[in-house]
């Protein structure tokens, strides 16, 4: 019975959260929401999958800029690959890795002390391929996100699409983290056996643990978090794509409840400001996260 009442009460925080998002999405941004959602409704895979990318596609074009990419995408004999961008992602490495090198060190026992002079040589080249394999994925990511939108009307053509920018994301990681792998004999001292490294599969998921004692017990998987940077414009529009997912049935829910009240969803929404909205759904979300505690303290109750 507790369990059922825990299972309910996530249920009901969940709702009321994605309802107050609803809500102040369709009272702040009115028709530009509503409009969205509409599209979403009615219109086929295709056009689905264009709506999810704009996106994710605006957020490279800003990041990248309107002037940098393939020849086709810029209406000319050549394309342009150089730009501020480069200096974006070398600043976020040039941050990181330093972080990672001197802040953390693998969790593993060391074999030997390491070499200051091979560290050295290892970060230059952990941040030349990184940078350039992340600026090539992201290059590339926005060719086929513009491919998508202006070219591509059939499904298989946008899945193809879809499946080279994962492809070639997917190719990117590959090559940074084998590169990553022999330089990972670097960090423990058996950079002689660098070939060793290159191609064991379980280093990507060893761990990094703080320098500092202070910090014991905090370990993530270091390796991971530089390589998979190539995959961050993919990430974007399947975070995206769960967004709308999860938002969708509670805009239709509130899309019902007006059409039950009948009041107009474009029209009768416009009184109502976002602080309203704020503090409305901000009480039944409490009140939905007051259950879930109660809920929880029961269960736990039981338990012992």
């Amino acid at each position: 019975m507790n369990i059922a009442l825990l299972v309910f009460s996530i249920f009901v925080l969940y709702i009321s959260f994605l309802s107050f998002v609803n809500l102040v999405g369709v009272c702040k941004y009115k028709d530009r929401y509503i409009t969205f959602f509409e599209k979403v409704i009615g219109s086929s895979t295709g056009d689905i999958v264009k709506l999810l990318i704009s996106f994710p596609y605006r957020f490279l074009v800003v990041f990248i800029g309107k002037d940098v990419g393939f020849a086709e995408e810029l209406d000319k004999e050549k394309g342009k690959f150089a730009g501020f961008y480069i200096e974006h992602i070398l600043l976020f490495y040039w941050i990181l890795c330093p972080i990672l090198v001197m802040a953390f060190k693998p969790a593993e026992s060391i074999k030997a002390e390491p070499s200051s002079f091979y560290i050295a040589i290892s970060f230059f080249i952990l941040m030349t391929v990184n940078v350039m394999a992340d600026c090539f994925s992201f290059l590339w990511t926005k060719r086929c996100f513009w491919k998508i939108l202006n070219n591509s009307n059939r499904d298989l053509e946008i899945s193809g699409f879809l499946l080279s920018d994962f492809f070639v994301a997917t190719s990117c990681f590959i090559v940074t983290q084998l590169i990553s792998n022999a330089l990972y004999s670097v960090q423990i001292g058996d950079h002689a056996n660098w070939h060793q490294y290159i191609f064991n599969m379980s280093i990507p998921f060893k761990s990094y643990a703080p320098a500092s004692s202070e910090l014991a017990g905090f370990e993530f998987p270091g390796q991971l978090l530089i390589s998979l940077t190539s995959y961050i414009p993919t990430l974007l529009l399947v975070l995206f794509s769960l967004i709308i997912l999860m938002l969708y049935p509670a805009y239709t829910a509130l899309k019902s409840f007006y059409k039950m009240i009948n009041l107009d969803i474009h029209e009768d929404c416009k009184p109502v400001t976002t602080i309203a909205a704020f503090g409305t759904l901000l009480g039944v979300f409490l009140q939905a996260l007051r259950q879930v505690a109660d809920a929880l303290n029961n269960l736990n109750a039981s338990n012992l």
